[in-house]
Parts: C-alpha cells; sequence; structure tokens
C-alpha cells in the first residue's frame, strides 16, 4: 500500500532568504506536521490502545471512534 511523503522543510544558505513560495511550503509542512503529532499525542493519552488484542480491521474501527468522540467533545 502506497504511502503519503511529504518533502522536507527547506533551509536558505547562509546569507540567503528564503523566496515566499518556499516560506509557504514550510508553513504548510509545520501545519500537516503538528496535526500528526497531536494526533500521536492523543492515542498516548489513550491507554486502552496498548494492550489492545483484536484485528487491524477492528482497532481501526475502534481507533475512529475514539477519534470522532475526541473531536466531538472538544
Amino acid at each position: 500500500m502506497p504511502t503519503a511523503r511529504s518533502a522536507p522543510p527547506t533551509a536558505a544558505a547562509r546569507g540567503h532568504k528564503l523566496g515566499w513560495h518556499k516560506k509557504l511550503f514550510n508553513r504548510h509542512h509545520a501545519t500537516v506536521r503538528a496535526v500528526g503529532e497531536q494526533g500521536a499525542s492523543t492515542f498516548k493519552r489513550w491507554h486502552i490502545l496498548r494492550h489492545a488484542r483484536c484485528s487491524p480491521a477492528r482497532l481501526t474501527a475502534f481507533v475512529q471512534a475514539i477519534l470522532a468522540l475526541h473531536h466531538h467533545a472538544s
């Protein structure tokens, strides 16, 4: 199954400034990365997932339900 990949953020060379398009790319990259990191921290708070004994399909449905409840509550 193919996975989504993003290019790494870009940095300016010493003594140079980034162009507007690279700054915009870095901003979008940071936004997507923050969402992923927040999702990972949410799963760490749900301790029930640490010892789950079920099929990956059932676990996926369980995680989707947890996220729906989490986002509905916040």
